[in-house]
């Protein structure tokens, strides 16, 4: 509800802008699950999709450059940190976490 909107507007650093997209994107997931059943039909709310959905879909962009350097360690034998990582979507099932990415 309220708590994911305000994490993905205060603590990953989204624009009102895309705040806004994500928004409408909740908004016509609710709309077009009950034609086609993008995501579960239980409790299907707007505040079901930005917690249960685009929140978890958007977890990669929090991430720091000192968490990308304890979860991907430079090898041993190698002395360079990762600068960047790629995140991979395989298999987007309703939109999620393709979309919001």
């Amino acid at each position: 509800g309220e708590t994911a909107r305000q994490i993905i507007r205060d603590h990953l650093g989204l624009s009102l802008e895309q705040h806004q997209q994500l928004a409408r994107l909740a908004v016509l997931v609710v709309d077009w699950n009950s034609r086609i059943n993008l995501i579960s039909r239980k409790d299907c709310t707007t505040e079901v999709v930005f917690g249960r959905h685009i929140l978890p879909s958007l977890a990669p962009c929090g991430m720091t450059k000192d968490d990308t350097q304890r979860i991907f360690p430079a090898p041993s034998s190698d002395n360079q940190q990762v600068s960047s990582f790629q995140v991979v979507d395989v298999g987007t099932g309703g939109g999620f976490p393709g979309l919001p990415l």
